[in-house]
């Protein structure tokens, strides 16, 4: 058998521990496509849906950007470290670095934006936390609506 160094011992270890802790790419995919699919009912016909997603260790921060005449559009960010970092790199954030952890998922309505952030746990990525994400979209947009009419 052969003797591995404590040096490469340790960098292995590191590599793995990366490789784990990377947002796998496939599942943010399905999620979006199923979200665009799902969310589509929704929205008037010409409204694009252009998604920029963030990935980091232990989740994902998805900015879901809506507009009349916009192609639809996906890009899938490098990973970053950890939340903090993602949240930075959104430039959406005003203290990113006080942020601690995500409890499952969080829904930020802003505007023509919808930011979903979400922990890397896999309940979090099937199509039933889709239908409940868009549920929570969905009832908060009213509720925006109901109080915005108050307002007038």
């Amino acid at each position: 058998m052969q003797n591995i160094s404590h040096e490469n011992e340790v960098l292995y270890t590191n590599l793995l521990i990366r490789v784990k802790n990377k947002m796998d790419r496939q599942t943010i995919n399905l999620y979006l496509n199923n979200f665009r699919r799902l969310f589509s009912r929704y929205l008037k016909s010409n409204v694009g849906i252009q998604t920029t997603t963030y990935p980091f260790g232990e989740g994902a921060i998805m900015i879901i950007e809506l507009g009349f005449g916009i192609p639809t559009k996906e890009e899938i960010r490098s990973n970053s470290n950890d939340l903090q970092e993602a949240m930075r790199r959104t430039n959406l954030f005003e203290h990113p670095d006080a942020s601690q952890e995500i409890p499952g998922t969080t829904i930020v309505l802003s505007a023509n934006k919808i930011v979903i952030l979400k922990t890397s746990d896999e309940t979090q990525w099937t199509e039933d936390a889709i239908v409940e994400d868009i549920d929570k979209i969905i009832v908060s947009i009213k509720k925006r609506r109901q109080n915005h009419g108050r307002e007038n």
